[in-house]
């Protein structure tokens, strides 16, 4: 492990709730692929690895969360320690010389393999780029990382600067100063700023919303899916759940998207409100309860900071959603109750589990 010294460090922060609880996960079993992300595209082009270094340098530079490893040892609180200066492993492959096109696939199923088998070590900055060349044109970008780092709003903006920088450099040697002023004009703030902000919360306040949110919730969900697992469970020793899981969809037909948006617009509600309802009606008819619980993911960044939206960190946060039905109510009733909740909490989403 690489020790850095003071004069390296540029901030040391506390941990949001949510890097805690991957902290907590991580340490249970540090060989897991638990909060693993590895996020692959396509890109059409020639890429010069030259120039393809130094957009990654300038990108990891203008974001604290890339620069960024944790310590925990010896501490009663753990920290996140954020570099002055990280510069990026970057790996290259060249599968160019491979004519067949099904060599070219395996070996590149290989190396991504292999690439996630690459446990993190949260005691160094969890992030790391691959490129591979297929051929003069065609290349595939592996971006990997622990998820403790940053959500997927901000792999958009991580992508977004890397090609605005690359396509900076492609035009001709710039300095530095240069690089920054045109590839990164949007207000990027420090994610110190959501810490300290998030420091100041009434914790009282979230602490009320909640009790009265939830109070006279008393359900206990049990699904037949769950206790016929277990028995899997016992009656085959080394089953390890219920394997890959698998995508389904279909297509919605235009004319009835549209007359959903239609709907939705008359009533005044939002898409989110709409699907959550659907949710909980359905859960309510697997519980057999009127009045089901469940979890939501939330962005976060409802969060009175300048630029926030621009900023890559780790600001998700999973928040309890009620669904309660009651006798005589209707389904515009239900719907517009649901989108009351979700507007009334957005002050309180940063609440800890």
């Amino acid at each position: 492990m690489k020790k850095s010294g003071k004069k390296d460090i540029g901030d040391i922060l506390a941990l949001t709730p949510m890097q805690e609880g991957m902290l907590s996960h991580y340490l249970q079993a540090p060989g897991s692929h638990h909060y693993v992300e590895q996020l692959i595209l396509t890109v059409s082009g020639e890429i010069r690895f030259d120039r393809f270094k130094k957009a990654w340098t300038h990108v990891i530079q203008t974001n604290d969360a890339l620069r960024t490893f944790f310590r925990w040892e010896k501490l009663e609180k753990p920290v996140q320690v954020i570099l002055k200066e990280h510069y990026p492993e970057l790996i290259f492959f060249d599968l160019s010389a491979f004519q067949d096109d099904n060599e070219k696939q395996y070996r590149f199923e290989k190396i991504i393999r292999e690439d996630r088998e690459k446990k993190f070590d949260l005691r160094q900055v969890p992030f790391r780029v691959l490129l591979c060349k297929s051929s003069d044109r065609d290349y595939r970008l592996v971006i990997s990382n622990h998820h403790i780092l940053y959500d997927g709003w901000s792999s958009g903006i991580i992508l977004k600067e890397f090609f605005q920088a690359y396509t900076v450099l492609e035009k001709g040697e710039v300095k530095p100063t240069t690089l920054t002023t045109t590839a990164t004009t949007a207000v990027k703030p420090s994610f110190n700023e959501f810490i300290r902000w998030y420091q100041t919360r009434d914790r009282d306040k979230q602490k009320q919303f909640w009790e009265d949110y939830l109070q006279g919730f008393t359900s206990r969900p049990s699904f037949p899916i769950k206790i016929k697992r277990e028995r899997i469970k016992q009656d085959h020793k080394g089953y390890e759940g219920p394997g890959p899981v698998k995508e389904f969809s279909f297509a919605v037909e235009k004319g009835i998207k549209e007359r959903l948006d239609d709907f939705l617009k008359e009533r005044q509600v939002t898409p989110a409100a709409f699907f959550y309802s659907a949710w909980g009606l359905l859960l309510q008819k697997y519980c057999d309860s009127d009045d089901v619980v469940f979890g939501t993911t939330v962005s976060g960044r409802s969060v009175p900071i300048n630029g926030i939206e621009h900023m890559v960190g780790l600001f998700i946060n999973t928040l309890p959603l009620r669904v309660t039905s009651n006798t005589g109510e209707t389904l515009s009733d239900l719907l517009l109750k649901v989108n009351e909740d979700l507007l009334a909490r957005e002050k309180y989403e940063n609440t800890t589990l």
